[in-house]
């Protein structure tokens, strides 16, 4: 195992006493107290390291206060924050995950308890609940733990939901900007209940800082945010705007310190402290662009040499832009040209953005939303948001549809968004949803035969069988002949005993129909 310090900190004694170790499920391994697992995570050992990393997820939501506090207490350098970064990230998306499975469960009818029962108790799933519980790490159990029993009934996964938001809200500032972070893609009422807990968090802020009326309070308010503020963009964001001058007074304070202490290690001569700094100024957002500008600009004396200004208006365009470091990788550029580019150059730039980066691109994308120029340029990206599964695509091409010319928006484009849509919805078992995308692409193109072939699928998992039948026959006669791909296809699995489904499969391969194979009439109507 890696080494351990030798000389304790009163957070061992703090964290192995709210975190007892614990078993998940009968026989399995129990985990160590989570200081354990962070020491050997930032280790020099790096077997420990991997295991240590696997172990914190494991753990859950219970470890995460000991990341935080590592967080704070380690070296601003890249190769100590990113292992805790990693781990508290990974965390942070299995409680998002959590508290979305209630949202994206298809629809479920469920008993209700008492005296009617039966066919009388029975009524549609309630709404999920927004519940916030006032959680302590003791109570976090197996939340954001990937060991976590996956609960299978709508009560429990509403119980899940309910610990995850707490554990989320307990744990504060440090895991509001991962929670918003993209990607993930998530569907748009799950993105809106990871903004309610943000949201609490930040009211929760807002009042500590209303309630910090002497010096001591005040230090004690900047200190939580030493070195996790890049962490916690979305709420130093919203103490910044906030009416309340006292409010804003103290986040200024907070965003002033940490500003001044990322830009100086732009020149540091170490590479793992500048690599760190450009990550926490790129993390910040909105807060440093403006100063980063400055400083790209020689308007800010101390912080002129040729270095720090050509790091500063990189990371200032990519913010701009919306340019995460794994983007650049994927695309082999950051927007550097891209404002002195000619129209159709700047339009096939986005084509490229939404095809190479996928997910990664959608920051990028949803930013051309607000500072491209052209309307025609903007289609083209709320179009790549919304073939990406974007909620922000589809909202802007809703207000502006009326607006934008028709030539911008060409029929087969409208036909491959709605598709997108229609595949995500089929996925999450949203049939009706799925049902009306589909159809709107045969609306666009008539004879898609894939359109056809989605709404069979649709059908049959919907246990609508005839019209499950008849969608399919369309979409052969409009020229889908993948017999393999039918045949293997799980979503077809309620159809493929029905001697119709049969008959096509026969009229496909040019062999001759089973006597009943050619009949229209229902097995029912048959038997009668």
């Amino acid at each position: 195992m890696g080494s351990r310090a030798t000389g304790r900190s009163w957070l061992f004694c703090f964290f192995a006493a709210c975190s007892p170790a614990i078993a998940h499920g009968e026989g399995a391994e129990r985990t160590r107290p989570p200081l354990l697992v962070v020491e050997d995570l930032l280790g020099d050992d790096w077997k420990a390291a991997r295991e240590a990393r696997d172990e914190m997820a494991r753990i859950g939501a219970r470890g995460a206060p000991a990341l935080i506090a590592a967080r704070r207490e380690a070296p601003p350098s890249a190769r100590r924050r990113r292992p805790i970064d990693e781990a508290l990230r990974g965390i942070v998306r299995v409680l998002a995950e959590q508290v979305g499975r209630p949202l994206l469960e298809p629809a479920e009818r469920v008993a209700a308890d008492g005296a009617l029962g039966g066919v009388l108790g029975a009524s549609d799933r309630e709404r999920p609940d927004a519940s916030i519980p006032e959680l302590g790490p003791e109570a976090f159990g197996d939340a954001g733990s990937i060991a976590a029993e996956t609960p299978q009934t709508w009560f429990e996964k509403q119980a899940a939901a309910r610990r995850a938001r707490g554990a989320l809200v307990a744990l504060g500032p440090p895991v509001s900007g991962l929670l918003l972070e993209v990607p993930p893609l998530r569907e748009a009422e799950h993105a809106q209940a990871l903004q309610r807990i943000v949201a609490v968090i930040v009211q929760r802020e807002r009042a500590r800082a209303l309630a910090a009326a002497s010096p001591p309070a005040r230090e004690a308010f900047r200190a939580s945010y030493r070195g996790v503020a890049d962490l916690a963009a979305p709420v130093l964001v919203a103490g910044l705007r906030d009416p309340a001058p006292r409010v804003r007074a103290l986040f200024q304070q907070v965003r002033d310190e940490v500003l001044e202490e990322a830009i100086a290690r732009l020149d540091a001569p170490e590479p793992p402290l500048r690599e760190a700094a450009e990550e926490a100024l790129f993390r910040l957002g909105a807060v440093s662009r403006q100063p980063l500008e400055r400083i790209a600009a020689g308007k800010v004396p101390g912080r002129d040499s040729a270095h720090i200004r050509a790091a500063a208006a990189r990371l200032a365009r990519r913010i701009r832009y919306g340019v995460t470091p794994e983007l650049v990788r994927r695309i082999g550029h950051d927007f550097a040209d891209y404002a002195r580019l000619p129209f159709r150059e700047r339009r096939q730039r986005v084509i490229e953005l939404e095809r190479l980066g996928g997910e990664h691109a959608v920051p990028a994308l949803r930013a051309l939303l607000e500072i491209e120029a052209s309307d025609s340029v903007r289609t083209v990206a709320a179009i790549g948001l919304f073939r990406l599964g974007d909620a922000y695509g589809a909202q802007w091409l809703s207000v502006h549809r009326m607006g934008v010319p028709l030539p911008q928006i060409s029929k087969r484009d409208l036909a491959a968004i709605h598709m997108d849509q229609g595949l995500r919805y089929l996925n999450l078992g949203r049939f009706e949803r799925a049902e009306r995308e589909f159809k709107k692409v045969l609306e666009a193109e008539p004879r898609n035969d894939i359109a056809w072939y989605n709404l069979a699928c649709t059908y049959s998992r919907w246990g609508k069988v005839d019209e499950a039948i008849e969608h399919l026959r369309q979409a052969v006669a409009c020229g889908f002949d993948d017999v393999s791909h039918m045949e293997q296809d799980p979503d077809l699995d309620n159809i493929r005993a029905d001697p119709r489904y049969r008959a096509i499969i026969a009229g496909i391969q040019g062999e001759p129909p089973a006597p009943d194979g050619g009949n229209d009439a229902t097995p029912r109507e048959r038997e009668e």
